[in-house]
């Protein structure tokens, strides 16, 4: 079971407004009871910069990060992602989730804002590499408007290729309970 926000966003797309409150209110886990058992989760916060040879390469981001995935099947979160590099924010409702150990997939809708594509919604998909039970950085990735990533997690699949980057300043826990 995924939730696939995109059936409603057909008839929203500028409405700003509900999809601010879909991210903040209406994909938080609300129809879950203390002893609904969470299957994994991932959540943090940081600074990174976008890797050479990419759109916006050196720009300094800061992002926040947090999804469960519930026994049922069903997954809350929520992402944020700011470019300093200009007045954009991205704001995210976490759709799917896989956790495999220390690695977490998530896939979601999200809004841009604070530039010329003022409430265009659009999917992405990321990876986040929890690197302290190794002793290493963590590291994370976005990529956006690919809808096949998009189903490929949301039908629990994986993928691999995106370039990752070093979390420099903050933390990501992937936790894995299944």
């Amino acid at each position: 079971m995924c939730n696939d926000y995109s059936f409603a966003i057909e008839g929203h797309q500028d409405d700003a407004a509900w999809f601010d409150f879909q991210v903040f209110y209406g994909n938080i886990g609300l129809n879950q009871t203390p002893e609904t058992p969470i299957l994994g989760a991932v959540s943090g916060s940081g600074h990174i910069t976008w890797p050479e040879g990419t759109p916006g390469e050196g720009i300094w981001r800061t992002f926040t990060l947090s999804a469960r995935k519930f026994s049922d099947g069903s997954v809350a979160g929520h992402m944020q992602l700011n470019n300093h590099g200009s007045t954009s924010v991205w704001k995210g409702i976490v759709d799917c989730l896989i956790v495999n150990d220390n690695q977490a997939f998530v896939a979601g809708t999200m809004i841009m804002r604070g530039s010329e594509h003022l409430s265009e919604l659009f999917t992405f998909a990321g990876q986040v590499i929890d690197g302290s039970s190794s002793g290493a950085k963590d590291q994370i990735t976005f990529i956006f408007q690919i809808r096949e990533l998009y189903t490929d997690i949301c039908n629990g699949n994986s993928f691999e290729g995106a370039p990752l980057m070093d979390v420099e300043s903050g933390n990501v826990t992937v936790r894995d309970n299944s």
